[in-house]
């Protein structure tokens, strides 16, 4: 048994199961293959399997966290392949994060947000040291950088939040779709070797609520500095072989 990954074999639903009934249904399959499918934890769900590529998935009483529909497909060699896709069943409580990474693509956080009765999806899927444009991942993404040219790449990586590095200066923009939602590009700064002309440690507190959402630009972001001793630091770069360039920028953080 294999789980798919081809883009040949789809889930198509919405991201939300609610208490009335759900529909889904798998893609690109031939009329003639046996296919079942089973919605995990059991508990979350009235009904949890059934056979055919349509499926029906309705919330248990006060059930609330997250599932996964599996679809299996019985080929006619005897082999079975799955194809799974996450759901969400009820009004979340929590903001669940799934994370992966790859050398050309960065961390990838995303999370459906739900709130206030309706559903929205929103993610947080773009934290590289440079920017997502493969290959050129340490490419330098200033905060002048021309806007159409930021859009294309968050779209590109589809991302409604981008937190970057690499030029070591702090911004926080907000950028317009053509839909009226927004998109938000933070570099986050740096800890070990600011170059805004602060030479105390940066981070980046990233505030998601309930509430938030990319139909407005409001987006609580908050950049923390603290203060370390730099001085003792850039004397100890001075008696290491490095430059002693190095020393002077953290001096003077630049």
């Amino acid at each position: 048994m294999s789980t798919a990954v081809s883009p040949d074999f789809t889930i198509s639903g919405p991201l939300l199961v609610c208490s009335s009934g759900t529909p889904f249904s798998l893609s690109n399959v031939a009329s003639s293959a046996s296919i079942t499918w089973t919605a995990t934890p059991s508990n979350l769900f009235t009904v949890s399997n059934g056979g055919g590529a349509n499926a029906t998935l309705t919330a248990a009483n006060n059930a609330n966290g997250q599932g996964t529909l599996t679809f299996t497909i019985n080929s006619n060699c005897g082999n079975q392949l799955q194809v799974e896709r996450t759901v969400w069943v009820g009004l979340t409580q929590y903001l669940y994060f799934s994370a992966s990474y790859s050398h050309s693509q960065g961390i990838l956080l995303s999370t459906p947000y739900v709130g206030g009765g309706a559903t929205a999806q929103w993610s947080v899927n773009g934290v590289q040291h440079g920017s997502r444009k493969s290959p050129k991942i340490n490419e330098y993404l200033f905060e002048d950088r021309d806007e159409k040219s930021l859009q294309r790449i968050m779209e590109q990586a589809g991302a409604d939040i981008m937190a970057l590095g690499h030029t070591h200066k702090p911004y926080h923009r907000v950028l317009k779709n053509e839909d009226g939602t927004h998109r938000h590009a933070i570099n986050i700064g740096s800890v070990g070797k600011p170059k805004d002309g602060d030479n105390r440690a940066c981070y980046v507190l990233l505030e998601i609520t309930p509430e938030t959402t990319m139909k407005k630009p409001e987006l609580k972001v908050e950049f923390l500095r603290v203060a370390y001793d730099f001085k003792s630091v850039a004397q100890s770069v001075e008696a290491s072989p490095l430059p002693n360039e190095y020393a002077d920028m953290l001096r003077k953080a630049y």
